[in-house]
């Protein structure tokens, strides 16, 4: 049982460090290739501002989070 405990916690794991680097890939081609069209509107600057603050947000949790657990 702790066995299964075990590697339910390890795949468990993986997956969010999957879905965070694969989230930020999404994130941040979606900003680039919102931003270089031609027209902006507001919602395009508005989705680009905030793909940019997901990435950096994404990015200090995660380095907080190494930072404290290292910590302890």
């Amino acid at each position: 049982m702790t066995a299964l405990i075990w590697k339910w916690l390890g795949i468990a794991s993986i997956g969010a460090f999957a879905a965070m680097t694969i989230g930020l890939i999404i994130a941040a081609s979606s900003a680039v290739s919102v931003y270089k069209k031609s027209r902006l509107t507001d919602y395009h600057k508005w989705i680009y501002f905030l793909s940019i603050g997901y990435i950096g947000f994404v990015m200090f949790t995660t380095c907080a989070s190494q930072i404290y657990n290292g910590i302890q």
